[in-house]
């Protein structure tokens, strides 16, 4: 069962226009007995286990890396999935990153926790078919304020 996501996204002359997001995963926030946060979640049946990249040696790592579990639990070697941080104009953190040859976006759920259990974020296709084209002073814009956030002590970005 796949779940859309519709974001509406205010245009330039202040008409809304809405996108319809066709999930690919949701992740959960899980804490292991030593006290380390990690994911947990399931992509085509297949388990999955996401970590914070806590040692990043520069700001163009990956903020948290994805991996598929076989039945033992044991990790794949190599990710899955790498998500980077990214924030809006208005502050608003979400995360980004290519899955095979689709881009992909995620969006964090600030409300979720143990008690709740919802996702603490869901990961969708990205429909950039549909999205307004930017002018050039917007792609301007873009190139000048950074892109990704550096962990500063091993703080976690979100």
């Amino acid at each position: 069962m796949t779940k859309t996501k519709q974001v509406t996204e205010k245009t330039t002359d202040q008409e809304k226009k809405e996108f319809n997001l066709e999930q690919v995963f949701a992740m959960w926030k899980e804490t292991a007995k030593s006290g380390t946060t990690y994911f947990t979640g399931y992509y085509k049946g297949q388990s999955l286990r996401g970590f914070y990249n806590t040692e990043k040696k520069n700001p163009n790592e990956p903020d948290v890396k994805i991996y598929t579990t076989n039945d033992e639990g044991k990790l794949s070697k190599e990710p899955l999935l790498s998500l980077w941080c990214n924030a809006t104009d208005e502050g608003k953190k979400y995360l980004s990153g290519k899955l095979k040859d689709n881009r992909v976006v995620g969006f964090i759920n600030e409300k979720a926790n143990a008690e709740n259990r919802q996702p603490y974020f869901s990961v969708y296709y990205s429909d950039d078919k549909e999205r307004p084209e930017e002018k050039p002073e917007e792609k301007e814009k873009q190139k000048k304020k950074p892109q990704k956030e550096e962990i500063k002590d091993k703080k976690l970005p979100f």
